[in-house]
């Protein structure tokens, strides 16, 4: 089975901050305008540029964001960021 990914690129800055990526969410979601319903996940990292306004830019058109695994987590471990949205157990990175 084949599955093809679409993938967007935007402009770089040197210190992206959270305005900065709402901004970007934005930009993103006008040029796709109509194709914007065929994308149903955004998957991202929990890096703190990235705040609640950049999601809620996407869950209003329908996509669930999905939160990659912070730093020393197993692919079992993904889930909420711990500074964003709900923290969960899930969420919570792993003590040694």
């Amino acid at each position: 089975m084949t599955f093809t990914l679409p993938v967007s690129s935007s402009k770089l800055t040197a210190h992206p901050d959270g305005p900065w990526t709402a901004r970007q969410a934005r930009n993103l979601l006008m040029d796709l305008g109509d194709r914007t319903a065929s994308f149903r996940f955004l998957i991202r990292d929990c890096d703190a540029k990235f705040s609640s306004v950049f999601d809620g830019i996407f869950t209003a058109e329908g996509v669930q964001v999905v939160y990659g695994p912070q730093p020393n987590q197993t692919r079992a471990g993904w889930g909420p960021c711990i500074s964003g949205g709900s923290a969960s157990a899930s969420g919570a990175a792993p003590t040694r």
